[in-house]
C-alpha cells in the first residue's frame, strides 16, 4: 500500500514540474484578440497605425505603406512582394489579427508568409 501511494505521489510531482506557462516553455504565444483592446497610441509613422486604420486606406496608399514597411525592414521582409504582403495583411486584419492590432505586426507576419510560400 504505501508502495502505491509513493509512486501516485511520484508521479503527480513529475506531472507538476512539466507546467509552466507557454513562454516559459519556449512556445511561441500569439496574442488573443483581446490582447490589443486598448492599443490606441500611433506615432505618425507610415505604418504605425492600426490594422482597422490601414484597411480603411485606399488600395494604392495601403500598398504604399505596405512599400515602404518592406524597404524600412530589409532584415524581415528581404525581396518580399509588397503587393502580396499587402494581399495578406489585408486577409488577416480581423481574422487572424484583431483590427485593433498595430498594421506593423500583420506587415511583418505577411513578409514572413510571403518569404516562406
Amino acid at each position: 500500500m504505501r508502495l502505491a501511494v509513493a509512486t501516485l505521489s511520484l508521479s503527480v510531482l513529475l506531472a507538476l514540474s512539466g507546467c509552466g506557462s507557454d513562454e516559459e516553455n519556449g512556445a511561441t504565444v500569439i496574442p488573443a484578440a483581446g490582447d490589443y483592446a486598448q492599443t490606441t497610441t500611433e506615432t505618425g509613422g507610415p505604418y504605425d497605425i492600426t490594422a482597422a486604420k490601414w484597411s480603411g486606406l485606399a488600395a494604392g496608399d495601403r500598398l504604399a505603406v505596405t512599400e515602404r514597411f518592406v524597404a524600412d525592414n530589409d532584415d524581415i521582409c528581404g525581396d518580399a512582394d509588397p503587393q502580396r504582403v499587402a494581399d495578406y495583411a489585408e486577409v488577416s486584419a480581423g481574422a487572424d489579427y484583431p483590427l485593433t492590432a498595430p498594421v506593423d505586426e500583420l506587415l511583418a507576419e505577411g513578409c514572413a508568409a510571403v518569404l516562406q510560400s
